[in-house]
């Protein structure tokens, strides 16, 4: 193997691999079926080459990250620490480079390949020196024979490997449609930012999202999805490398498998979103502070702030993890001079560095804020509208959005809070008055062991304390859980430090076997209250290999009753046609322009038909937009969205009525869905 590491022929490898890897996206839809086959072998290949793609990405931001970090020489090389925060400084690199690649209008296939490719064409060596390492760590963890990890690593690929091959499948989930993936795409398409009049979601910060341009003008939607999945392996990596430096290894395997087997993270891992990236920013700045709080180096509270802005540029309920870091920063020097080994003999008060985190998590969020005062006359747009105002929005449209907010989860009063352990862990369910998630018992039920915490307790607690102010935060905004994934990560390290503390090595009750039994628990917990991507496997295996069709698996999924009435408009309607969705808002697939805003949440369309003063000048408006099309889910407005239109719209259905009946000309009716042509006649 050692002729691999030789910088000529790793050169030669490298440009081979990258050349066939640019070859086979550039040239991805020449298709080849060789008979009657399960598998496409077209299709397999696709995936392999999405996957050495996401791989080549992550490689490149940890060289970027490598030749910063190692600057300043905070870490000891190869360290597991060192590679971590590595990984995180790089995707911030190529989060602000997206940014401004954005800002400027400058994105562009052959630009993404140059950046993605440049690291490691300039840091081969780099590269080579990680490779030898993680062959020399793989031989000695060969030669040492089994171990428990392994055990871990096979209950963990047995909860993990059903998610990854829905991971594999065509983009589905809800939110995928709506936006997250809909933003970069829009980006790709206009080669900058670019706002979406009436989709709010537009406006709020999306860190990992510029992530995700790079996967589709290099390769595919996959890809993001991959990336995402992966920014839930490292967030689970991070809760390892923090076990282990303050607690022990064992802590960090139950703490990692408590996290990934839980059903909200793997919603989360099987879609391109952008909670599990915020969540490793949050992990990384928290463990900079411990570290900083230990050590008192400023370049740690340096990366402290930097991973939080990149937290809080990832969306707005980020806010909560600031407030909570703000805590743990405030706290740790009060609960003791000492949170874990350290050679510091004495703790500074934190002022100095509070300043230097909140000044760099201030300036990193800057450019969002920036450029929505730009767009919209609202830094934070849409909220805060009594204090900001902001483009296209009213009062009416403001309460609407808090009153939704607020009716999430179930309850805002004191007896609420403290309920809120048993109440998410046993309602918990995907709808929003059930808090839109499912958590397992092991986040607040281990807790009961805390008086058998004699070691380490100030840290135990000092965590503890950052996920209740978590918790309080997220409490009294909107009650999703997947908002409250990071507080989630922490009490990943509470709940194994404890849980190790009884079943561990040192533990009350010793053994490999109870250490076994515990894993074993924890899997199948998850499994058996949510099995819902084992009961799937068959569907989204055959759509992975390409042996069922993508648009009948679309069909199938979430998507189901619009699906239909997109791929009818992308084959019938006019390349020049526009539509107007109402009650529904997933226009990923739409090859077709369109304007569509909140079904649930809160709706600026209804609120044009609505004030509208007569059908004649509601055509004016929507001629004026180039509107030629109106497309209505009524599914969404019966079940979901009427009772809230009715209660600040009392006027719409009669204005649409009206409207609908001087204009409207039905083309086409697909399940639920129903197309209508803008017909003056």
């Amino acid at each position: 193997m050692k002729f691999l590491f030789r910088t000529p022929i790793a050169i030669l490898l490298t440009i081979l691999s990258l050349f066939l890897l640019f070859a086979f996206f550039q040239y991805r839809h020449f298709d080849v079926q060789i008979g009657p086959l399960f598998v496409s072998p077209h299709r397999v290949l696709a995936q392999l080459a999405t996957l050495l793609f996401v791989a080549i990405f992550l490689c490149s931001a940890l060289l970027v990250g490598l030749s910063l970090v190692r600057r300043y020489n905070l870490f000891s090389q190869w360290s597991a620490t060192e590679l971590l925060v590595a990984v995180g400084v790089g995707l911030s690199a190529y989060i602000m480079v997206s940014f401004l690649l954005a800002t400027l209008g400058g994105y562009g296939k052959l630009l993404a390949w140059i950046l993605i490719l440049l690291p490691i064409i300039v840091r081969v060596d780099l590269l080579g020196a990680f490779f030898k390492r993680c062959m020399h760590a793989l031989k000695g963890a060969l030669e040492a024979g089994p171990r428990l990890h392994v055990v871990f690593i096979g209950i963990l690929c047995l909860v993990l490997l059903p998610t990854f091959i829905a991971t594999l499948t065509p983009p589905n989930h809800w939110d995928e449609l709506v936006y997250q993936l809909t933003i970069p795409k829009e980006y790709v398409h206009a080669g900058g930012f670019v706002r979406m009049d009436y989709l709010v979601y537009f406006d709020a910060p999306h860190n990992v999202n510029l992530l995700y341009t790079f996967c589709l003008l290099a390769a595919n939607d996959i890809a993001a999805r991959l990336l995402h999945f992966c920014l839930g392996i490292l967030s689970a990596v991070a809760l390892f490398v923090i076990c282990k430096r303050f607690y022990d290894t064992t802590s960090g395997w139950i703490a990692a498998l408590i996290f990934l087997s839980t059903p909200i993270v793997i919603t989360e891992l099987k879609a391109a979103l952008a909670d599990l990236g915020m969540t490793f920013f949050f992990l990384l700045s928290m463990y900079m502070i411990l570290i900083w709080i230990e050590e008192q180096r400023r370049g740690l509270i340096v990366l402290a702030g930097v991973f939080c802005g990149m937290m809080l540029g990832c969306k707005y309920p980020a806010v909560y993890g600031l407030l909570a870091l703000l805590v743990m920063l405030i706290a740790g020097p009060i609960l003791g001079q000492r949170l874990a080994t350290s050679s510091v003999k004495r703790v500074t008060p934190p002022v100095h560095g509070l300043v230097i985190f909140c000044s760099l998590s201030v300036l990193l969020l800057l450019p969002w804020l920036i450029k929505n005062s730009v767009l919209t006359g609202n830094p934070v747009y849409p909220n805060l509208y009594w204090l900001f105002d902001g483009r296209d929005w009213s009062p009416a449209l403001a309460k609407h959005l808090s009153i939704w907010l607020q009716s999430m989860g179930m309850g805002k009063g004191i007896g609420d809070f403290l309920l809120l352990p048993w109440r998410m862990t046993v309602y918990g369910w995907y709808t929003y008055d059930r808090f839109a998630g499912i958590i397992t018992p092991f986040f607040f039920f281990p807790l009961v062991l805390i008086p058998f915490a004699l070691r380490r307790v100030r840290l135990t607690l000092f965590l503890l304390l950052g996920a209740i102010t978590y918790l309080a935060c997220w409490f009294l905004g909107s009650q999703q859980v997947r908002f409250f994934i990071p507080g989630l990560a922490l009490l990943s390290i509470v709940a194994g430090s404890l849980i190790a503390r009884c079943f561990g090595p040192e533990g009350y009750f010793k053994g490999p076997l109870a250490i076994v039994l515990v894993y074993a628990i924890i899997a199948a917990v998850s499994l058996l209250i949510d099995p819902r991507d084992l009961s799937f496997l068959g569907q989204n295996l055959g759509v992975a290999i390409g042996h069922d069709d993508k648009a009948e698996f679309l069909q199938q999924t979430c998507s189901v009753d619009i699906q239909p009435m997109v791929e009818y408009s992308n084959a019938n309607l006019p390349k020049d046609a526009k539509i107007l969705m109402l009650f529904e808002n997933r226009g990923y697939y739409l090859e077709r322009d369109y304007i569509a805003d909140g079904t649930f949440e809160v709706s600026r369309i209804a609120q044009m038909i609505a004030t509208a003063e007569s059908p004649e000048a509601l055509y004016a408006q929507l001629k004026q937009k180039g509107i030629t099309h109106l497309l209505i889910n009524t599914v969404y407005w019966n079940n979901y969205s009427g009772e809230f239109i009715r209660r600040f719209f009392p006027a719409f259905e009669a204005k649409l009525a009206q409207f609908k009946e001087h204009y409207l000309e039905e083309v086409a009716k697909k399940r639920w869905a129903i197309l209508y042509r803008i017909n003056p006649s």
